[in-house]
């Protein structure tokens, strides 16, 4: 099974206690007001301005993102892998139709 969730971390906290594992993280950075989008975008389009924009950060320099925008969240995917048996017997091992050998 597969749970993405953003930064509330009682919500993180559940997912370990279900058993989930953080598998992978990114942060969501909303760039906005003239300073950030200033140092974060540029328009080559005559007469567009931006005012607002929405990113996924995968990098690895979280802590510099943080400090440099002030809308940014990060979203954590956790992984809970199942047990099934069977008819015939077999313990196999899934998570969303993967198997694990």
């Amino acid at each position: 099974m597969e749970a993405w969730t953003r930064d509330d971390e009682w919500v993180m906290k559940w997912y370990e206690r279900m058993g989930f594992i953080k598998k992978s993280s990114y942060l969501q950075v909303f760039v906005e007001g003239r300073e950030e989008l200033k140092e974060a975008l540029k328009s080559n389009i005559s007469g567009l301005h931006l005012v607002t924009a929405f990113a996924h950060y995968v990098g690895t320099a979280n802590d510099e993102i943080k400090s440099k925008f002030k809308r940014v969240h990060e979203t954590s995917q956790y992984e809970l892998w199942i047990n099934q048996t069977t008819p015939s017997g077999e313990t196999i091992t899934t998570c969303q139709g993967l198997q694990r050998t």
